[in-house]
């Protein structure tokens, strides 16, 4: 409590005991024949000493309840406040009130603490399962991407591969004036070598003949393809 407010509730208690006693005065005087300066020594002291016990009796335990209001404000939560003996009951209950607010307010932050835990727990691993997620996609994405652009069969770039790369080596070449050669390749008399042996070994002789024209190629920017059926072509930049 306030030094301002111990002063006054002191002077109160002054007060009425100074009133009381100056009541009485006459008739101490009278009856016990003891000087005036004595009695009113003997006031001042009792005055003094009430005033004292009555100011000490109530700011003790507000001020200990003040401190502990200003520190559970401040965030400190784990400060109990303290009930002295002979405080009297309604500072008592304000103490016990107050600390059942402190005990609720901190219970309600551990567990909104809590909560934010768990929740930034979920949308960590909502975020692991998203970029797992988009990895395999963008990886779905370039198998699916790869797989359009080869043959199933042959295992060369397809007729597909083959526009996008002669179209873009044909810019090149305008560019840079160097030449662009392109081989056409088909193998003879293969429909009947197919309605012979059948369409396996048909299959056989187009992987193999795919396999020779990949490992024909020397330099990076060669290119094979199968353009259809038998027909095969290649690609050779600045040639």
């Amino acid at each position: 409590m306030p030094l301002g407010t111990s002063v006054l509730i002191g002077m109160l208690v002054a007060l009425i005991v100074g009133f009381l006693i100056g009541l009485f005065n006459g008739f101490i005087r009278t009856k016990f024949n003891i000087p005036s300066f004595i009695i009113t020594l003997a006031a001042f002291l009792v005055v003094s000493f009430a005033a004292f016990f009555v100011a000490r009796k109530i700011t003790s335990p507000l001020s200990l309840l003040a401190k502990a209001t200003m520190e559970i404000a401040q965030g400190n939560l784990t400060m109990r406040p303290l009930q002295e003996p002979g405080a009297g009951r309604e500072i008592n209950q304000l103490s016990i009130t107050l600390n059942t607010m402190r005990v609720r307010l901190k219970d309600h932050i551990d567990n909104l603490d809590r909560k934010v835990e768990e929740r930034t727990a979920e949308l960590m691993r909502a975020k692991e399962e998203s970029e797992t997620a988009n990895r395999k996609l963008r990886e779905a994405n370039e198998k699916l991407e790869r797989l359009s652009l080869s043959d199933f069969l042959t295992g060369i770039p397809n007729r597909r591969s083959f526009d996008a790369t002669i179209a873009r080596e044909c810019r090149n070449a305008a560019r840079t004036g160097k030449p662009l050669s392109v081989i056409m390749l088909d193998i003879d008399f293969f429909k009947p070598y197919n309605d012979t042996f059948g369409h396996t070994k048909g299959d056989e002789c187009l992987r193999a003949l795919g396999g020779v024209l990949a490992k024909a190629l020397k330099r990076p920017a060669d290119f094979a393809a199968r353009y259809g059926g038998e027909e095969f072509v290649v690609i050779l930049p600045d040639t």
